[in-house]
C-alpha cells in the first residue's frame, strides 16, 4: 500500500496511459533528452503520485530499448499543458 503523498505501486500500462505517452510531444522530448529521433514509445509499467497534478514514473521501451522517465501532468483547471 502506498504512503499518503507517495507513489502508487507499479501498474500495467493500459490504453489510456499508452495514448498519453505515445504522442509527438513526448517523442520529441524523449528524443531531445536521448539525442536521437524517437518513433515509438511503448509504456510497460508506471507509477503515479497525486500532487498539484499527476507525477508519473514510467518504464517503457523507446524504439525497442528500455527507458525510464518522469513526467508531470497539471490539473485541468490550471490551464497548463
Amino acid at each position: 500500500m502506498p504512503l499518503v503523498g507517495g507513489y502508487s505501486d507499479d501498474k500495467q500500462a493500459d490504453s489510456e496511459i499508452s495514448e498519453l505517452f505515445n504522442t509527438d510531444s513526448v517523442k520529441q522530448a524523449l528524443g531531445n533528452a536521448l539525442g536521437s529521433t524517437v518513433s515509438e514509445v511503448e509504456v510497460l509499467t508506471y507509477k503515479v503520485q497525486v500532487v498539484a497534478g499527476l507525477n508519473y514514473k514510467v518504464h517503457c521501451k523507446v524504439d525497442g530499448k528500455g527507458c525510464h522517465f518522469q513526467a508531470f501532468k497539471p490539473l485541468p483547471h490550471t490551464g497548463r499543458k
